[in-house]
């Protein structure tokens, strides 16, 4: 689905090769490839859904068979539950005035999306199915609100009213600085190029999650899609700052 994904967009099979040759060779790929890890199967299912449904403006019955692939990947996955529906969202923003046009189908498709995830509604609303999540996200990391406390506690230690650290030093902003700080992380050489994950089951030793040359390729790729379509550079991009809630 890579070379089907850049061959649309692109419109160059000799780049969409360029793109499979990078992936089949790429640390992160290699690595969750060789372990059997549910993260290539579900990057998979959802690379297949952004497929069919970048068809499904001119090919309506693609738009209901990307239903099927996100479908899939919500039930491989535990973070695919947050990802698909954030992802959804997104689209359905930067797209409104297409939805506008095709409204009948667009709820015919949500439905058959709801019915597609019927079975999971039960796990959804329970404290099991979001266990991995609330694991994982910044709001329920239990050092929150001793952060909080030692941040104010600093705040009287150099002799400020304790308002102030009240208005600056709360759950919100540490929040805010968590997030942000994951951003960078995300984005930072040590992380794509040089060590990877600081969990070092989940890279392989002394290397990056990226080749060299494909944060190059990615920026380029990201520039000639914000030229060509902007709301399609952010619709290609928008994980960034998802992935930051971990």
């Amino acid at each position: 689905f890579t070379f089907l994904i850049v061959r649309r967009l692109f419109r160059k099979s000799s780049l969409a090769l360029i793109a499979m040759l990078l992936l089949a060779i790429s640390p992160w790929h290699v690595f969750f490839g060789r372990m059997s890890h549910e993260t290539n199967f579900v990057t998979l299912l959802i690379t297949g859904g952004i497929f069919f449904l970048l068809r499904g403006r001119t090919c309506k019955p693609c738009l209901l068979m990307s239903l099927f692939w996100f479908g899939a990947a919500i039930y491989t996955y535990h973070s695919a539950r947050v990802f698909v529906p954030l992802f959804f969202l997104l689209t359905a923003v930067l797209l409104r005035f297409d939805i506008k046009k095709n409204l009948g189908l667009v709820i015919f498709a949500a439905l058959l999306f709801g019915l597609l995830t019927l079975p999971l509604m039960g796990e959804f609303q329970s404290a099991s199915g979001w266990a991995r999540v609330n694991e994982v996200s910044i709001w329920s990391d239990p050092g929150l609100i001793p952060q909080v406390n030692e941040g104010r506690g600093k705040i009287l230690d150099i002799g400020l009213p304790p308002l102030l650290g009240r208005v600056f030093i709360n759950k919100v902003t540490v929040l805010v600085w968590k997030f942000t700080f994951n951003l960078v992380s995300h984005l930072s050489p040590g992380f794509l190029l040089l060590n990877g994950d600081q969990n070092g089951v989940y890279n392989t030793p002394n290397n990056g999650v990226l080749l060299w040359v494909e944060p190059l390729l990615l920026v380029m790729g990201v520039y000639v899609l914000w030229r060509q379509n902007r709301k399609l550079g952010i619709w290609m991009e928008w994980d960034r700052p998802y992935y930051s809630i971990t």
